[in-house]
């Protein structure tokens, strides 16, 4: 995905869901440039500020996973599949 790409996305088009969907909550995580993995949960169809901050920060050729997703459907929470992705310039 382009960094361009990801800085405009909201979460259900990073998911990958319908916008109707009831999104529970997701854990955003990338690779940082020292080696170490940085996580910011998020609650609900919006960014949290430390996954904007992550965002704001990210550079080509970094990994982005977002996982532990959760939504309703049927009136049930499911966890669907994790989404990773590879920044492009």
């Amino acid at each position: 995905i382009s960094l361009e790409k990801i800085k405009s996305s909201k979460p259900y088009q990073l998911l990958q869901v319908s916008p109707e969907t009831e999104i529970i909550g997701f854990m955003f995580t990338t690779d940082l440039e020292d080696n170490r993995i940085a996580e910011a949960y998020n609650t609900g169809d919006q960014f949290s500020a430390a996954t904007v901050k992550l965002i704001n920060n990210l550079k080509a050729g970094r990994l982005v996973t977002l996982d532990l997703i959760k939504i309703k459907k049927d009136g049930k929470e499911i966890k669907i599949a994790s989404k990773v992705f590879t920044i492009i310039p």
